[in-house]
């Protein structure tokens, strides 16, 4: 009977595993009902064998979890402040229940990826149709008026969501066996739609990670090479034929971040145009004080940061606690803007858990950079072809890479949302790992 039962939960949680990213697109209630029964399968069916096959991964975590506990109980003992830390331990299960029911999928026969497919097409569709008549199927309307949100309604992180969720479809692609070449036309207007839908949402930076993504995607997946350059030449000239209505969505990510760049404080306002050649800058000032990071509230959070990290530059401040010290005024002063955190993931480190907390994240991102480079020498002075392992675990860790990229704003680092999309990616590397050197 145990047999029977533990066959049942593995068919279940194999779905719960790859359709997992549709409860990101239903909300947050979804989420934690998707995460949870997957956790609870997880439990209920998990051997002897994988603590042992997955112990230097899950020893990594919980070095980190334990720092971010300790840091947590010396910053403040309320429940309140400390909860969601207290419940971090539930994305090392969610990753160790993917990994442990990714070995428990027959993908050839188990699971129709047209199913992904429609869904996603029908994500897209909808967020075209909210973008230009200002509604999407559901009556959502367009809350922001140059920034596309579709079923994720005043959430405005459609951007991230799909940027974050490629890798995993052309990771199911290669799991499937999906036939690329049969379905090359088909594949490249789905990816160029794709792209747009990214455009639309008004998310800069997700549409400059996602370039980021298709350049490493390029260099490190031969075999995706020609559809990616496709899918792009095709993004192009959709964006093109809608760009003859009045909504132009380059506008917003590049006049407008330009606009938010460079500094009023001593030069004139950019005018509607955006006529560059009449910006006047007061040649006795500081060049840079004419900039910001990327605009004023950005980098009033991060002058936010620098100085609570130069007040405990070990240990930081403790996890989450930049909502609640930002406004004191040693931090704030006249410079700084408050929110719930920084926008940067290694500023919101540095500042809440000191250099300890950096490196253990910084550590992952450097290894990601490591990997990726070694193979982007390997492909200089190889032709051979890649086995699906090698390709699933190089997609996973240009999300890891990509995710972690420094260089980029950024969303709370110990947010729920965001934590089951750091965490899905690396899921699949360590199951790629675990079947590319597994005797």
């Amino acid at each position: 009977m145990k047999v029977i039962n533990n066959n049942i939960i593995s068919n279940y949680s194999a779905y719960l595993t790859l359709i997992f990213p549709i409860s990101l697109i239903l909300g947050p209630t979804f989420v934690e009902i998707f995460s949870g029964l997957l956790i609870i399968f997880f439990l209920f069916c998990i051997d002897s064998n994988f603590y042992k096959k997955n112990k230097f991964y899950i020893n990594f975590f919980l070095i980190f979890y334990s720092y971010l506990i300790i840091r947590s109980l010396f910053f403040s003992h309320e429940l309140e402040k400390i909860r969601s830390i207290l419940f971090y331990f539930r994305f090392l299960l969610f990753c160790c229940g993917i990994v442990f029911f990714l070995n428990k999928i027959n993908f050839t026969k188990r699971f129709n990826i047209k199913i992904i497919f429609f869904i996603f097409l029908i994500l897209i569709f909808d967020t075209i149709l909210q973008y230009y008549y200002g509604n999407n199927i559901f009556n959502i309307p367009l809350y922001n008026d140059s920034r596309a949100s579709s079923f994720f309604g005043k959430e405005l992180i459609l951007g991230s969501f799909l940027f974050r969720i490629l890798p995993f479809i052309l990771i199911l692609c290669v799991l499937c066996k999906f036939n690329f070449n049969k379905n090359f036309f088909k594949f490249s207007i789905f990816l160029s739609l794709y792209f747009f839908a990214v455009l639309i949402s008004g998310e800069r930076t997700s549409f400059f990670l996602l370039i980021l993504t298709i350049f490493l995607l390029i260099i490190l997946i031969r075999d995706l090479r020609k559809i990616l350059y496709y899918s792009l030449i095709f993004f192009l000239l959709i964006n093109l034929i809608f760009s003859f209505s009045n909504k132009k969505p380059f506008d917003r990510m590049f006049k407008h971040t330009l606009i938010q760049i460079v500094s009023e404080k001593k030069s004139e306002k950019l005018d509607q145009n955006l006529n560059i050649s009449r910006l006047e800058v007061n040649q006795k000032s500081n060049f840079l004080n004419n900039f910001y990071i990327f605009s004023r509230e950005h980098h009033g959070h991060y002058i936010i940061s620098v100085r609570m990290f130069l007040e405990n530059p070990i240990f930081g401040q403790g996890p989450r606690s930049f909502r609640y010290l930002c406004s004191e005024d040693r931090f704030i002063k006249t410079d700084g803007i408050c929110t719930t955190h920084p926008h940067n993931t290694y500023l919101q480190l540095l500042a809440e858990t000191g250099l300890i907390g950096f490196c253990i994240v910084f550590l992952l991102f450097l290894f990601s950079l490591k990997e990726i480079l070694k193979k982007m020498f390997s492909n200089l002075n190889s032709k051979s072809k890649d086995s699906k392992f090698l390709k699933i675990k190089y997609i996973s860790l240009i999300a890891i890479f990509v995710s972690l990229f420094p260089l980029a704003p950024s969303g709370n680092f110990f947010n729920n949302w965001l934590s089951f999309v750091y965490y899905y990616p690396l899921a699949f590397y360590v199951y790629s790992i675990n079947k590319l050197y597994s005797k």
